[in-house]
Parts: structure tokens; sequence; C-alpha cells
């Protein structure tokens, strides 16, 4: 039950959008993996999503939604605004091997954060293999 909760909850994630007419750009950096937990930190605007690797940006209007999604990463945690299906309280995250991700319970991981080498920090769903990427930019 669990299980399907959070395939769920992540599935909800998959329909937010991004501000109309954001830079998207044709390429996407390098993940950085030298990443220690206090690079990630900061504020981050949803600049644009990954389609099956390629960066696509999406329609505030289309998708009924006013509010662009925004992330704040503290330390090991994170906090989510325009994701009402993250909450409103913090997220705590594990980091490894370059990456913070969210683990609910053992061994699942529900998404995971890479930092990119131009900043941008993407968010990838762990449990669903063609999930678009959240690519948040620095505010």
């Amino acid at each position: 039950m669990k299980r399907t909760f959070l395939l769920l909850m992540a599935l909800l994630l998959v329909w937010a959008v991004l501000p109309a007419g954001a830079e998207v750009p044709e390429t996407v950096a390098e993940v950085n993996p030298e990443a220690a937990p206090e690079d990630f930190a900061g504020e981050y605007v949803c600049g644009y999503l990954l389609v099956q690797g390629k960066p696509v940006p999406a329609d505030l209007e289309a998708m009924r939604t006013e509010e662009v999604p925004t992330l704040r990463i503290e330390g090991e945690t994170a906090v989510f605004t325009g994701l009402t299906e993250m909450g409103t309280d913090p997220v705590k995250l594990v980091f490894a091997d370059g990456t913070l991700c969210f683990e609910p319970e053992e061994n699942v991981r529900v998404f995971t954060l890479r930092l990119l080498q131009d900043g941008t920090v993407t968010m990838t769903f762990d449990m669903m293999e063609f999930a678009p990427v959240f690519c948040f930019v620095k505010k």
C-alpha cells in the first residue's frame, strides 16, 4: 500500500509546470560527481524539464497551474513550494555518492537530486522510468 501511495505521489509531481517563456538550454550540463551536501544549498525555481533526455518548457495555462515549483535546500533537507503533493514541511534527504535522495522507508528512494556542473539541480523519480526530470535553476 505504501509503495502504491508513493507511486501515485510521484505521478502527481510529474504534472508540475514551468514559467511561460522560461529559457530552456539546448544541451544539459554534466553531473558534478564531486558535489558535497553544502554545494546543493540555495533557493531554486523549476526552469525546465528533461523529457527523454531533451530539455523542454512547460505551459502554465495548459496545466491550469499558477505557481511555479520551487526548491530550497539547507543542509540535508529540502522544502518545496508549488508541488502540493510534497507538503510544506522540510523533507529529510540522505546524501550518498554526490546525490541527495528522499527515502521515506528503508531501501525505497522516491526521488534523487543531482547537482550539475552549471549549478542546476535535477530531480529524478526513482520509481518511474519514463518520468520527466525536473531541472531547478538558482534564483
